[in-house]
């Protein structure tokens, strides 16, 4: 028996080796690739298309899901390959959120199907999908198809910027189209159009194909130092259908009139520039700069929480305002108080949009009766204390600190602009998750993913690669588990 056992286990072996080995092939390999592309090209799309599934499911959402599983060989390529510090990091948070699974406390409400049993469940794929974008960006990064990455995400940034600033004109003037979203507002019970409030020229504030305004400003926050990197690293008509890139996500930027997002733009920017500062060694203008920073982030809070002083700047009334900070500042203090009962692993992924569940007033979308709808966190570090405890607070810290600490050390190596532009676009993505929403956007993580690749592919941090031999591109393989793409 010991024998037939033996040549049983090897020929598993075998077979499961060469299933592998095919997998990890090439054409697995171009359909991921192609998959990848469709999925940046249709960032922009978020309340728009969607599909309802109980939960809403968004085109770029369904096909990052598709090409993390065509291309599983590469994902776990990808994380093989980055530190042990982002791999622990990534660990710690999957099995805190697994522990606090098991461990929580749910509650559900009867008059919500998404507050349902498959909420963690859907939690913890989101969270799984989104570290496996992390890895198959470095799994399948090259700088070829990084440049192709970037050419079809700023033609779709383009298309949904224009499609923003027409829907500026189009609202004011009653022309079609004006609104295509399917997927419920912000409000969770209502779609398609909902007065956004009084912006630019007293005509009504553009939110595109998101659910609002102030979410299409942190797309366009993101895509904007991506559009400048095209622009800086492409020439001919392609530099030019950058240039109108940036100045079609610019124009929507000011018509959402959201100054959360360009409160982030603006952090984030004086961040990078200081970065820049401290690397080449200009001390006066470091000096300077840090000045700024520690100012800005003193004063910026304050600003975003004064509605008359907002009110001058960006001609949105000061009710309006006062209600969009008051909403953010009432959804933190009830989180704070929902920690305090179960501080160290929370009640459960989701529970912090059922815990934080309200009715709200039907006056404001013209219906006699709301119903309960499920809450917003506003940010991720607010949902995180609900829903994982502190334990889980301090497993994101670690993994946002680790992911931007790579991007920041391999852009202090590299003196071009490309790591900056991608740090750049990176951080104001982050920075936004922790002030709206109650979980990370998976454009968050094409951005993390975005700049954790082209940090590996920088140089700085592939010292452990310098002791691999040398092989044709296409035909590399690390640990065994997956192709190493070209980095040309």
């Amino acid at each position: 028996m010991a024998p037939r056992r033996s040549q049983l286990r090897l020929s598993i072996g075998a077979a499961s080796t060469g299933l592998w080995s095919s997998w990890n092939g090439k054409r697995p390999l171009v359909v991921t690739r192609l998959l990848l592309l469709a999925a940046a090209a249709l960032l922009g799309l978020s309340a728009a298309g969607t599909i309802e599934l109980t939960f809403t499911l968004q085109p770029s959402y369904a096909l990052l899901g598709l090409a993390a599983l065509c291309g599983l060989p590469w994902v776990v390529d990808g994380w093989l390959r980055l530190p042990r510090s982002v791999q622990a990091a990534a660990a710690a948070l999957i099995v805190v959120y697994l522990v606090a699974t098991l461990f929580g406390s749910p509650a559900r409400l009867a008059s919500q199907s998404r507050s349902g049993t498959l909420r963690p469940l859907v939690y913890l794929v989101d969270l799984g999908l989104g570290l496996a974008t992390i890895g198959l960006l470095c799994g399948v990064w090259s700088s070829t198809f990084a440049r192709r990455l970037l050419v079809v995400f700023c033609a779709g940034a383009t298309l949904t910027a224009l499609l923003a600033v027409y829907q500026w004109f189009a609202l004011h003037f009653g022309l079609a189209l004006s609104d295509i979203n399917s997927a419920p507002n912000s409000d969770g019970f209502t779609t398609g159009h909902r007065f956004q409030g009084v912006g630019l020229l007293g005509w009504e504030r553009t939110r595109g194909t998101f659910k609002e305004p102030l979410v299409l400003g942190i797309f366009c926050i993101i895509a904007l130092p991506l559009g400048i990197l095209a622009f800086r690293t492409s020439s001919g008509r392609l530099r030019v259908a950058a240039g109108g890139c940036c100045v079609a996500v610019v124009a929507a930027l000011v018509l959402t009139v959201s100054a959360l997002s360009v409160g982030i733009f603006a952090a984030t920017a004086g961040v990078v520039a200081l970065v820049v500062a401290l690397r080449d060694g200009h001390v006066r203008v470091s000096a300077a700069l840090g000045v700024s920073v520690v100012l800005g982030l003193v004063v910026g809070p304050a600003l975003l929480s004064n509605p008359s002083a907002l009110s001058s700047l960006t001609g949105r009334s000061s009710d309006d305002l006062k209600l969009t900070a008051d909403n953010r500042k009432s959804a933190w203090r009830a989180a704070v108080r929902h920690w305090q009962e179960r501080p160290v692993l929370g009640y459960g992924p989701g529970q912090s949009s059922v815990r934080l569940a309200y009715r709200p007033d039907p006056r404001a979308v013209n219906r006699t009766v709301a119903p309960i709808v499920l809450g917003s966190a506003q940010g991720i570090w607010a949902a995180s204390l609900i829903d994982a405890g502190v334990v889980g607070f301090c497993a994101w810290i670690a993994l946002f600190g680790s992911l931007l600490a790579l991007g920041v050390r391999a852009a202090w190596r590299d003196r071009g602009p490309r790591l900056l532009l991608i740090l750049w676009a990176a951080s104001a993505a982050v920075l936004a998750s922790q002030l709206t929403g109650d979980r990370v956007d998976f454009r968050v993580w094409v951005a993390l993913g975005a700049l954790t690749a082209a940090s590996q592919l920088s140089g700085g941090e592939r010292a452990h690669r310098q002791r691999e031999p040398e092989q044709p591109a296409d035909e590399r393989r690390s640990n065994g588990v997956g192709v190493e793409l070209a980095r040309r």
